[in-house]
């Protein structure tokens, strides 16, 4: 399978069942949390940062997951699947999306809170 169809393939797969809108929602987040943490990071550095890591890089990572599990028929068999009836009702449960919501939003805010302390501890330290 050529490198350009299997990125089509995974791209269709992940569209098709929304996980690609989860990823580029956790990149947003987890980019915006790290600019906050390392508020020192001038922002033309800091836009280096996104462009390096950012979707482009992500979706190479996602694709040797699927293709490290799935070949290229199992991929097709899913995009086949999400794209019936039954799995436009799958596609369509909001619920799975709050939950990676709640994920994303329970990392920020376990996060934030060890920052927070971190500081404490090193004033108290100090």
């Amino acid at each position: 399978m050529s490198e350009e169809r299997k990125y089509q393939l995974v791209e269709t797969l992940l569209k098709l069942t929304k996980e690609w809108d989860t990823y580029i929602f956790t990149i947003k987040q987890s980019l915006a949390m790290l600019k906050i943490k390392f508020n020192d990071v001038s922002d033309e550095d800091f836009i280096k940062i996104q462009d390096e890591f950012g979707p482009a890089y992500f979706l190479d990572k996602v694709v040797n997951v699927y293709l490290s599990h799935l070949d290229e028929k199992d991929i097709e068999d899913l995009i086949a699947f999400y794209s019936s009836d039954l799995g436009k009702k799958m596609r369509r449960q909001e619920m799975l999306s709050e939950f990676n919501k709640m994920g994303v939003e329970w990392t920020r805010i376990v996060n934030l809170t060890c920052a927070e302390k971190s500081k404490l501890q090193y004033k108290r330290e100090n």
